[in-house]
């Protein structure tokens, strides 16, 4: 059993499914540019390959992926971020190995953040108000009438887009910043739609689906603390108890994509208590170190599923299991507690490590920790020098 990790950014998200995946017997290679990837110096990863960026297209990306796939003879290919995702799919007929996800339409469905928005209100779950930008002024100024007075987010349809000038950004802004925010987007390349800012907790429900889109485990978390704040990832969560309204109407929506594989829907809770979806990432994800603990061996299960082998039906996701993001939990709680109290805030998080998972940290397989920390430590020296001088 071999799977290959392409990595374009030197993520956390690889090195958890890295580690997961040979916890379940796999020889696990990864792929990324100058093999800078956090995970080639895990002991998890048997292989590093050299693999160019995804953005630079599937004619720079496939034949590097098949000549790893020609080495070690890898089964099934992952790849950690959307563009690389669908290069992949569109390209799936010339990759050497299974590319584990359903039909490309359903995947195009999910990543275009218009029709999944419409998808999954039909399927029941909540959703923020959301429009696809106009091009003329005139349309715009209704459709801003139409949202009212609240902050706007301008984000791009897709996420990762052919041609556009490396990732497009989502950006909070008001009413009057929202014309030359759509601009920039264009500018970019990418094609912008408008959404009203949901403020609330985060939360997440992660499902893996089988090849007919039926929910095979699931997981769900929330997000204790944010970074950046309010904005930002989880540097703190837990997994609780999933919901069963949640989950069916979670379940419709991956029956209509006719979902094959790794899902992790986000959404922000409301004042309402209401859950409204704003993610959706269909892949290995930042946080998933915390998932694996709870329960079910996401990694290894996909990869199964997606090479036909049996799977052993996993037990229930535990509550109550913790995550954190140690630099990012510091960093926002150094924020939320300015003055003399920041020292004690620091020393909270810290005291928080032992007790949670990390997605970096792991007794077991040290060595990727120390490397994070030695090359954050030599950021910090270079932007202190640049400062100085």
């Amino acid at each position: 059993m071999r799977a290959l990790i392409i990595d374009q950014w030197g993520s956390r998200a690889a090195l958890g499914a890295a580690r997961a995946l040979a916890r379940d017997g796999w020889i696990v290679g990864c792929a990324s540019p100058g093999r800078c990837s956090l995970a080639t110096h895990s002991r998890a990863v048997a292989h590093s390959h050299d693999a160019p960026y995804a953005r630079l297209g599937p004619e720079a990306l496939l034949p590097a992926v098949n000549r790893a796939i020609a080495e070690v003879g890898y089964e099934v290919v992952f790849s950690l971020d959307d563009v690389g995702v669908l290069g992949l799919s569109r390209h799936r007929d010339r990759l050497d190995a299974t590319f584990p996800y359903g039909a490309h339409d359903g995947l195009l469905r999910a990543f275009d953040k218009l029709d999944l928005i419409r998808e999954a209100q039909r399927a029941g779950l909540g959703v923020p108000r959301t429009a696809q930008a106009p091009i003329e002024e005139r349309g715009l100024e209704a459709v801003l009438r139409d949202f009212g007075a609240g902050p706007l987010v301008v984000k791009p349809r897709m996420t990762f887009v052919e041609g556009a000038d490396g990732h497009v950004r989502a950006r909070v802004v008001n009413a009057a910043q929202v014309a030359d925010s759509l601009r920039e987007v264009r500018a970019a390349g990418a094609e912008p739609i408008i959404q009203e800012q949901v403020e609330g907790k985060l939360m997440a429900l992660t499902a893996l689906t089988d090849r007919d889109a039926r929910i095979v485990t699931q997981v769900q978390q929330i997000s204790d603390l944010r970074w950046p704040v309010d904005v930002g990832i989880s540097a703190r969560a837990h997994t609780v108890a999933v919901q069963k309204p949640l989950a069916a109407a979670a379940a419709r929506l991956l029956e209509a994509l006719g979902w094959f594989g790794l899902a992790q829907m986000q959404f922000i809770i409301g004042e309402d208590g209401v859950p409204r979806l704003i993610d959706f990432n269909g892949r290995f994800y930042g946080s998933i170190a915390l998932a694996i603990a709870a329960g079910p061996n996401l990694p290894g299960l996909w990869a199964r599923l997606a090479t036909r082998r049996p799977i052993t039906p996993p037990r229930p996701a535990r509550a109550g299991v913790r995550y954190q993001w140690l630099a990012g939990d510091m960093r926002a709680s150094e924020h939320g507690a300015p003055g003399l109290g920041r020292a004690p805030a620091l020393l909270g998080s810290i005291l928080r490590a032992p007790r949670a998972v990390h997605g970096v940290w792991s007794a077991s397989d040290p060595w990727p920790a120390f490397v994070h920390a030695r090359s954050r430590a030599s950021d910090w020296m270079q932007r202190k020098w640049t400062q100085r001088h």
